[in-house]
């Protein structure tokens, strides 16, 4: 693989669930098991924007509100016990980007206080000097505007940015926003589709880290 048609990076923005940490991973709640295909089309989206697609996905009468607030309880009183699982490389690369002297941002569907919540409890809060979150956005990934506005706030232009991502919807994001991405897949495997859109696909952060550190040495 070949980063040689990425410029060095000026910023780096991450995601987060999915990417940095493992938190993509749901079981059944509220006696319903999930519609694994209808919910990997949610993955990167802000639970707003997931309603309908959960709604369509699963039989009649789907329990779209009383799902969704056992998931958050559940994830909330999970999360306060004990804290989300770092994903691999995870530390190394955000260190990489911290010793480098990078811009770095969070650019995460996820809501407040929630990503705050989840990222102070593995101690990777710190990284970031922006952060980005899911209800300060009016349209949700794989709409841009949430990669617009963090390269807007660490005052860096999109193409000088470096966009690490895992999810198809996240890739599309950083892409439309015109910045540089690096997909990890979680849970699914990018399709024919997904793999033609621009990105550069590799398999672990570990990896990522070897090519920004690649990058930075140019």
């Amino acid at each position: 693989m070949s980063i040689a048609r990425f410029g060095p990076p000026g910023a780096v923005v991450f995601d987060m669930d999915g990417l940095l940490l493992d938190t993509e991973r749901q079981g059944s709640v509220h006696g319903v098991t999930p519609n694994l295909s209808t919910y990997y089309r949610c993955i990167g989206r802000r639970s707003r924007d997931t309603r309908q697609v959960l709604i369509d996905g699963h039989a009649p009468g789907f329990p779209f509100d009383d799902v969704v607030a056992e998931w958050n309880a559940y994830d909330a009183t999970n999360f306060r016990n004990r804290p989300p699982p770092v994903k691999p490389g995870a530390r190394e690369i955000l260190g990489s980007v911290r010793k480098a002297g990078l811009p770095c941002a969070l650019a995460t569907s996820t809501r407040e206080p929630g990503a705050t919540d989840r990222m102070t409890a593995v101690d990777l809060d710190r990284y970031f000097e922006v952060k980005v979150t899911g209800d300060r956005i009016e349209r949700g990934k794989p709409d841009p505007e949430i990669y617009l506005v963090a390269a807007a706030e660490l005052g860096i232009e999109p193409g000088r940015c470096w966009a690490l991502e895992d999810s198809a919807n996240g890739v599309r994001s950083a892409l439309g926003a015109g910045l540089s991405v690096l997909q990890i897949p979680d849970l699914v495997e990018p399709d024919e589709e997904v793999r033609s859109l621009g990105q550069i696909i590799v398999p672990s952060l570990q990896v990522a880290n070897e090519l920004l550190l690649a990058a930075l040495a140019r």
